[in-house]
Formats: C-alpha cells, structure tokens, sequence
C-alpha cells in the first residue's frame, strides 16, 4: 500500500499544475484548496490538499501539498502519508522538500479548517 500511495503521490505532485483545485476555505490568511477529481477511496479516502501560505514561511516556502489518508467514520481522523513543500504559489515549480513519512492520525477540532476540509471531502464522496 505505501509503495501505491508514494507512486500516486509522485504522479499527482509531478501534474499539480493539471489539478483542478477547488478552494475550501481560508484560516490565518493561508488558503486551502482540495483537488476533488483526483480523490480515491477503498478502506480509507485518500485526497490531496494545496496550502497557500500568506508569505514566504521561515524555509522560504510559499505553498504546500499533502496526500492525506483521511478515515470518515464519526469521529473522522485523518493523516498526512506525504507532503511537498514549494517556493511559488499553488504548489508551482520544483519542490524544495518532500516528506514522505506518514505521520500519526489526528482528529480535527470542531470547527477547524481541517474539520471543514474532512468534512467536504467525505460528504464529496458519500461517506
């Protein structure tokens, strides 16, 4: 499964400039986007996320993609299997990083941004 989701990851960051990216909402004057039409599910939905960034963060970075592994049962919880970091918008140009460990899963607080994001993205695909 890991070695899918790395190759999924590869393929979808490689065509980020293709994604359709859908804007979900915005906190602390970053802006989250979800690209719906590149959404799998089997067990668990697995989706990616654009952050954009207000300015540069501390490493010069101005926006980040993650492939999520997001779990809708009530409570949802989900957890980032990779994420890539850009120095331009929208997740434009080369990476300047990549992660690829997946990290624990989380629960959103209610009302949260990734509440919101969870939310949408498991009412998208009936669950």
């Amino acid at each position: 499964m890991n070695r899918i989701l790395m190759i999924l990851f590869s393929l979808l960051i490689s065509f980020n400039s293709y994604s359709d990216w859908a804007k979900v909402g915005t906190s602390s004057g970053h802006n989250f986007y979800v690209d719906f039409d590149a959404i799998k599910f089997n067990e668990y939905v697995i989706y990616l996320n654009l952050r954009t960034n207000p300015k540069p963060d501390k490493f010069g970075d101005m926006s980040s993609i993650n492939l999520n592994e997001l779990d809708c049962k009530i409570p949802r919880k989900q957890r980032a299997r990779a994420t890539g970091f850009y120095t331009q918008t929208m997740g434009k140009g080369s990476p300047s990083a990549m992660t690829k460990k997946t990290q624990e899963w989380m629960y959103a607080p209610a009302g949260s941004m990734l509440d919101v994001i969870m939310g949408k993205v498991c009412a998208y695909v009936g669950r």
